[in-house]
């Protein structure tokens, strides 16, 4: 490989994004997992710069390491990329721009909190009495109605705002700890593995009818 292929096979695969879909086959009466490139450039940078800087911050999780030092370690690691292709350089200038504002947000709020997230903020488009309804009728739920709940409301009826792997207490996890005790991990194991993002229940479909009625009912 020569030098400048070596360069843009480096900027190619730090500046990737994942992107797994999953669709239902109709052949094989299954669910398929395709992934689907994403070709981040600076024309589409403002699209994906979140999605982009959370997968680069997932790259540590579980390593111990604070934010501003995660954020230290990746303006060191865009320092040192090569800058011989136009489109690579204004994605290095546009992410370094992007870590030294969440790094100058960090230090100007030292004291800041995470905000308070409320059941009813992890729905949209739900009347105030659907949502005392559905927090009576669902609350301490066991962990294969939970995941069963999640799944319809997220993929069928479409309110559920939850946010794979949020740090700002919008995540599954959070919304596990507004309906019932059980601990997140026992609860995943009931989503298909590759499709986890889309809270698929991976258990059979006819266990959803009950539940799916009562909130049919709810939310009609």
């Amino acid at each position: 490989m020569n030098s400048k292929n070596y360069e843009l096979h480096v900027n190619f695969f730090f500046f990737k994004i994942d992107n797994f879909i999953t669709k239902y086959n109709q052949e094989t009466k299954k669910d398929q997992k395709s992934y689907q490139r994403i070709d981040l450039k600076p024309i589409n940078w403002n699209e994906y710069k979140e999605t982009f800087f959370n997968q680069r911050f997932d790259t540590y999780k579980d390593k111990g390491f604070t934010k501003n030092q995660i954020i230290n370690f990746e303006l060191t690691k865009v320092e040192r990329l090569p800058n011989e292709n136009e489109k690579y350089i204004a994605l290095k200038d546009n992410y370094t721009r992007l870590l030294n504002e969440k790094l100058k947000n960090k230090e100007d709020n030292p004291e800041q909190t995470k905000k308070q997230i409320n059941f009813e903020d992890f729905f949209f488009n739900v009347k105030p009495q659907q949502l005392k309804q559905i927090k009576e009728k669902f609350k301490d739920l066991e962990p294969k109605e939970t995941a069963i709940f999640i799944d319809l409301l997220y993929n069928d009826f479409n309110v559920l705002n939850i946010t794979y792997g949020s740090r700002k207490g919008k995540s599954q996890k959070d919304f596990i700890r507004h309906i019932t005790n059980y601990r997140n991990q026992s609860i995943n194991k009931l989503f298909l593995k590759d499709t986890i993002k889309n809270y698929i229940y991976k258990g059979n479909e006819a266990d959803k009818t009950t539940i799916k009625t009562q909130l049919e009912t709810i939310l009609k």
